[in-house]
C-alpha cells in the first residue's frame, strides 16, 4: 500500500468520525442601521454600526445554534458594504454607492469607498479591535432619490487564521451579519421592485439572500 493511498484513507477515516452537526459552520455577528426607518430624506445621515464581543454565536450545517460560542478574537474579518438600487430594471447585482451616497470619512476607522468603474463602487475596510471587542461605524448621506437595498457583509479569513477550540478538521466557518436583530428591515420593498431578480429571486430565499447578508431596504425621498 503506497503512502499516498494510506494518507487518503487516514483523511477519510478522520472525516467519517466527525459529527458535522457538532461542527461550527457559520458564525453570526450583529449590525444596526440607525435611525431605523423605511424612508430618509436627501441630506439625512444614515449610520451602520457593528459592534460585538469576540465570543460569537456559532451554527452547524443544519443552521442549528450550537451551545458553545466560539472565540473569534484571532479571525481576520473582511467587512464590506454594497448598495443596489432596486426601483428600476437592469441594475441587479450592480452596486454603485458613489452615485447615490456620500461616505462621511472617519479617521477613527479604516473603512473607505472604492470605485472600480461606472458600474461598481462599494466600501470595505476593517473593524477596530479593542478590549476583546470588534467595532465599526459607517455614516452615509443620500444624494439621489430612489429605493435601495443595503448588504452589509463580513467575510472571514480562511488561510491559517481560523483557530478556535471547537474547530473541526478541514471545516472553516462563514459569517452571517444579522441586521437590526433580523426584524422586518423593510423587506417588503423588494416586492415593489420591477426587477424579478429582487421581487422573485431574492425574496425566494430571504434567509440566505437578505437576512444573513445584513439586508436592509429603504427609500430616499426629497
Amino acid at each position: 500500500m503506497n503512502i499516498l493511498y494510506l494518507n487518503l484513507l487516514t483523511i477519510v477515516g478522520i472525516s467519517s468520525c466527525i459529527k458535522h452537526e457538532n461542527c461550527p459552520r457559520y458564525v453570526q455577528i450583529p449590525a444596526f442601521i440607525t435611525p431605523a426607518q423605511s424612508a430618509y430624506h436627501l441630506g439625512d445621515t444614515i449610520s451602520i454600526i457593528s459592534k460585538f464581543y469576540k465570543d460569537v454565536k456559532a451554527f452547524n450545517s443544519e443552521y442549528t445554534e450550537l451551545i458553545e460560542r466560539i472565540d473569534a478574537g484571532n479571525f481576520v474579518w473582511d467587512p464590506s458594504t454594497s448598495i443596489e438600487r432596486i426601483d428600476t430594471i437592469g441594475l441587479a447585482n450592480i452596486t454603485t454607492i458613489d452615485k447615490y451616497f456620500s461616505l462621511v470619512e472617519d479617521s477613527n476607522y479604516n473603512y473607505h469607498m472604492f470605485v472600480e468603474s461606472d458600474q461598481f463602487s462599494a466600501m470595505d475596510g476593517q473593524y477596530n479591535y479593542k478590549n476583546d471587542t470588534f467595532d465599526l461605524r459607517i455614516r452615509l448621506i443620500p444624494k439621489k432619490i430612489g429605493t435601495y437595498f443595503i448588504l452589509q457583509k463580513s467575510g472571514v479569513g480562511f488561510f491559517g487564521n481560523q483557530k478556535f477550540p471547537q474547530k473541526c478538521p478541514g471545516l472553516n466557518v462563514e459569517a452571517w451579519v444579522q441586521m437590526n436583530h433580523a426584524e422586518n428591515n423593510n423587506i417588503e420593498l423588494l416586492s415593489e421592485s420591477p426587477d424579478s431578480f429582487f421581487n422573485t429571486l431574492i425574496l425566494g430565499n430571504p434567509k440566505g439572500n437578505f437576512y444573513d447578508v445584513g439586508g436592509y431596504c429603504f427609500k430616499v425621498i426629497p
